[in-house]
């Protein structure tokens, strides 16, 4: 999906384009569901982003220690220091325009939910594409035990039915 469309899905202010505003109206609810699915995935590769920075700026500071051979002299950590300030340094001009964009997508889909106006609305989308543990969307047993406090036939068929009024609304 283009970042364009991602970044129509989620347009609030007032002033947003015509075209935009379109584009978000006329999406069939396959494309919203692929649009809403990709925030998992998004989350994962920041988390996963950050966490590398986090580790290379570590090494940065304090390189990690290396077992001595015995000899008298010791190597320069300057020498090391150096090369893991700048492995950190490209590493971070290279992915932080991603992590803001990814951030940016995360940004418009969560701006999109919140604008619905109906909170069980908001909650089924919030359930399903937002607050999964791991890349995989939540079941839609897990939707509706969280929902419901049950996830029987009824209140799955609620679940579904909330779902697709969201996508309708989005």
């Amino acid at each position: 999906l283009s970042s364009s469309t991602v970044s129509s899905f989620g347009t609030r202010e007032p002033g947003a384009s015509i075209n935009d505003r379109l584009e978000r109206e006329t999406m069939d609810r396959e494309t919203k569901k692929q649009i809403l699915a990709t925030f998992v995935t998004l989350r994962h590769e920041v988390e996963s982003m950050e966490d590398r920075l986090r580790r290379l700026e570590s090494e940065a500071v304090l390189p990690p220690m290396r077992p001595g051979d015995g000899s008298q002299h010791t190597a320069g950590s300057g020498d090391r220091n150096e090369r893991a300030a700048i492995r950190w340094m490209e590493y971070k001009d290279r992915v932080q325009p991603l992590i803001d964009t990814a951030r940016g997508k995360m940004r418009a889909i969560m701006d999109a939910i919140g604008d619905l106006p109906d909170p069980l609305e908001r909650s089924v989308l919030e359930h399903r594409y937002i607050e999964s543990d791991t890349i995989r969307l939540l079941k839609w047993r897990e939707v509706a035990l969280r929902m419901y406090g049950d996830d029987d036939e009824r209140d799955l068929q609620a679940v579904y039915r909330l779902h697709n009024d969201a996508l309708d609304h989005i």
